[in-house]
């Protein structure tokens, strides 16, 4: 009787195992045919990642050239290409570009003249404090109501409130000694108000904005026609 127990407790210990033996080698066929199923997938996926990547190198390769080409051609007088840069994007293309055509401005006035226009006359185009400097050379020579106007019109553009600051206050020594005889104080007045908001709202809130203010409150006091000193005088105390 124990013989027969033994014998079938090997039995069902020897069938148990078949089974076992038999799960686990359909398992690890079935994980190599998804393996197998999967691997063209996997070479299709690294094909389209070395695509991609080529791609982006292209394209990075491609922009490197228009970006080299654009500031050659600054380097020689080309003022359009600063357009282009600001069409890019590129902050640091432009200043580049700003750069390059000011070193081309370099070699004549009217070559500064043209690049000053350019700039003052396109509403997309910004300038730069280096821009500012070399225009106030340019107008210290001759200052008259156009000059002066383009001069704080730069200033503003440079996006620098010290910048606009020496603008102004070389305008207003300017007035004072009678260099701008066409101009009156009230007008340079208006004029130093309205460009002052073509100044980045980014410069304006800097401590150097905050002093810009101080000084174009004691301007504007200064500028004021002595009669509307009088009539605003007479108005409050009354």
């Amino acid at each position: 009787m124990i013989a027969l127990f033994i014998i079938a407790f090997v039995l069902l210990a020897a069938t148990a195992y078949t089974f076992y033996r038999r799960q686990h080698a359909s398992s690890d066929y079935r994980a190599e045919l998804q393996s197998r199923f999967a691997s063209p997938r996997s070479l299709f996926d690294h094909q389209a990642e070395l695509t991609e990547h080529k791609g982006a190198a292209r394209a990075k390769r491609e922009l490197a050239e228009r970006n080299a080409s654009c500031l050659k051609r600054a380097s020689e007088g080309d003022i359009t290409t600063l357009a282009e840069a600001e069409r890019a994007n590129d902050s640091a293309l432009y200043a580049s570009v700003l750069n390059n055509l000011l070193g081309w401005a370099e070699a004549s006035e009217a070559n500064l003249r043209a690049l000053a226009a350019f700039i003052a006359n396109d509403s997309g185009l910004r300038g730069s404090p280096d821009l500012a400097a070399a225009y106030t050379k340019l107008w210290q020579q001759q200052p008259d109501r156009q000059t002066t106007a383009q001069l704080l019109h730069l200033a503003a553009l440079s996006d620098d409130a010290d910048a606009f600051e020496r603008a102004i206050v070389l305008a207003s020594d300017a007035l004072r000694a009678g260099r701008l005889g066409e101009i009156r104080p009230d007008e340079l007045s208006a004029l130093i108000e309205s460009e002052y908001w073509v100044l980045s709202s980014e410069a304006r809130r800097t401590g150097a904005g905050f002093v810009l203010k101080q000084r174009m409150t004691r301007l504007r006091e200064e500028l004021q026609p002595a009669a509307s000193r009088k009539t605003e005088s007479t108005n409050v105390e009354s």
